[in-house]
């Protein structure tokens, strides 16, 4: 395992990295139509989205998006919705290994307040894919979130 400040720092490295290119093609205008990857360039992608994710200690959520919008793995809406079901998995499987260690415990007090939390960006960001946001503003909103969160991250850790 690595230190904090080397986590944070390769984490936002590779966040805004990722943010970049989305923003880049964004502005210029290149086609985001779905390319076919062979097997075994789905398991390297896979398997550098798990290394990158177990190296820096996340589920690895954060990483999917952007590679599946970068690879034009499918339409934005596919793909947000295919990125929000893996943070689930991952964010249930976490907390069921949480559960099995006795250290383990809850501050109910932020229990309902983010569940709240979650619920309306849920709601919100739900409403916004459906009715007002094409593929390309998507992708946009996706790469300006990831650079918020790395740029936050490096002025942080730097």
């Amino acid at each position: 395992m690595i230190d904090e400040r080397s986590y944070f720092l390769l984490l936002a490295l590779c966040l805004l990295a990722a943010a970049s290119i989305l923003i880049y093609r964004y502005f210029k205008g290149i086609s985001h139509s779905p390319e076919n990857l062979s097997s075994p360039a789905n398991a390297a992608l896979g398997g550098g989205i798990g290394f990158i994710s177990g190296l820096v200690g996340i589920g690895g959520g954060i990483f999917l998006a952007p590679v599946l919008h970068l690879i034009h793995w499918a339409p934005a809406k596919t793909i947000t919705a295919t990125a929000s079901l893996f943070i689930l998995v991952n964010s249930i499987a976490g907390l069921l290994g949480q559960l099995s260690l006795k250290t383990f415990s809850i501050d109910w007090g932020l229990v309902v307040p983010l569940m709240l939390a979650v619920f309306l960006g849920g709601q919100i960001g739900s409403r916004l894919t459906v009715f007002k946001l094409d593929s390309a503003k998507i992708r946009l909103v996706t790469a300006f979130l990831i650079a918020f969160v790395a740029l936050r991250l490096l002025y942080k850790y730097l």
